[in-house]
């Protein structure tokens, strides 16, 4: 998807626009820039994940990839509070991947680089990847001090064809974060009120990708 806008709380934040943003895997993105470091954002499009012992689920891919060049504290960022608006409605991600294991907290030390890949359910009214006329992502980036909102508006389809060799492949990163509060069909048993039970593991049966020109 092409993005065409990004704001930040942050005054110094600025927006790079489309036709000067550098690219992800093959796809145009939103680079919102600060003197400490850079968050990129990308959707790679709609992919299919089969977890366990549940049916498959479409799920729209967004790629955020965040880089502390010389902050004095630590960022941070909770996955469980991103949201994503599509047709009015604000949707939780049903599944975050990263290299980073202390999910939902992810933790941005100076100096690092680390990326992180949200996968949110797809509303039923959206057939196939060109109904999707524009979406929102939202997310805080924190500091020991202060908390940011920040907003990123995607909007038609990216027809870009990315390289046959990714970098990091969908499903790349060894730690996924499920969202707990979502229905899913396994459930615990213990003392107590029977609760719903993550998935603990997830397969990737369709690699998210926008349909080429």
């Amino acid at each position: 998807m092409l993005a065409t806008a990004g704001t930040a709380a942050a005054s110094d934040d600025v927006y790079a626009p489309p036709g000067a943003t550098p690219r992800t895997d093959g796809y145009r993105s939103v680079v919102l820039a600060t003197p400490r470091g850079a968050i990129e954002l990308v959707s790679f499009g709609i992919a299919e994940l089969t977890p366990r012992e549940a049916t498959a689920m479409r799920a729209l891919h967004i790629r955020m990839a965040i880089t502390n060049i010389d902050a004095p504290v630590p960022w941070s960022i909770d996955v469980a509070t991103a949201r994503l608006e599509i047709d009015g409605k604000s949707e939780r991600p049903l599944f975050v991947n990263s290299d980073i294991a202390t999910l939902p907290i992810a933790i941005i030390d100076r100096g690092e680089y680390r990326v992180l890949d949200f996968y949110f359910a797809v509303p039923v009214d959206v057939a196939r990847e060109a109904d999707l006329a524009a979406f929102e992502f939202l997310w805080q980036l924190r500091t020991p001090d202060h908390a940011f909102a920040s907003r990123a508006r995607f909007a038609g389809p990216d027809t870009g064809a990315p390289p046959t060799e990714s970098v990091l492949p969908p499903g790349w990163g060894g730690h996924w974060w499920y969202d707990a509060t979502y229905p899913w069909p396994r459930f615990d048993r213990h003392d107590g009120p029977i609760t719903h039970r993550s998935p603990g593991a997830v397969v990737i049966t369709r690699p998210p990708r926008w349909p080429s020109r």
